[in-house]
């Protein structure tokens, strides 16, 4: 079971017609609402015959004249299990200089664990799948998954970051939901 929601970006979306970006994309974080930092939209786009126009994927642009104060991140938290292998894939292209350079990534992060990290670089501007297995450490409650793209001088030339099918399977992280308590002979008004 795939454990990231709208991996396919083909929920809702917010778009701001004032700024000209997706302030929200359902199931994901997206940073910063800035279009004068980085833009992401959701788009309608055929992918070599696989799948047709209603198919959507995220596509993210840094802004060209003005080198920028942040990363773009759309991203997305998951509950996992601890010391649990997980494997991740997800289609992508673009976040290229026109020098050659790479400014896009897919990443994972354990957010108990700040060295706990995987970083995927996407190194071509046509489609290709990107994987890894990722281990939780015994701490290990949380994991961010995220598109970045990174910033770079003003007047940059940099394709888009386009990302599709994200998966992340493994263990599912299941809390038993616990009803009432039992009563070891504690009076009531203690608890008040």
């Amino acid at each position: 079971e795939n454990l990231i929601k709208n991996p396919g970006f083909e929920g809702e979306w917010d778009f701001s017609k004032s700024r000209n970006i997706v302030t929200r994309i359902e199931g994901w974080d997206v940073y910063p609402y800035d279009q004068y930092n980085s833009t992401q939209e959701i788009v309608a786009e055929e992918r070599s015959n696989e799948v047709d126009q209603n198919n959507h994927v995220l596509s993210m642009d840094r802004y060209m004249w003005n080198d920028g104060w942040s990363a773009g991140e759309v991203s997305q938290i998951v509950d996992v299990a601890p010391n649990e292998t997980y494997s991740f894939s997800a289609l992508a292209k673009g976040g290229i200089k026109s020098d050659g350079s790479r400014f896009g990534s897919l990443r994972i992060q354990d957010l108990q664990n700040a060295t706990n990290k995987v970083t995927i670089p996407v190194t071509s501007d046509s489609y290709q799948t990107y994987a890894s297995d990722f281990t939780t450490l015994a701490n290990t409650k949380q994991i961010r998954i995220i598109c970045y793209i990174e910033r770079d001088k003003w007047g940059a030339s940099i394709s888009s970051l386009k990302v599709d099918d994200v998966k992340l399977t493994g263990v599912d992280r299941n809390v038993a939901a616990t009803v009432g308590f039992q009563n070891n002979g504690a009076d009531i008004a203690y608890f008040t």
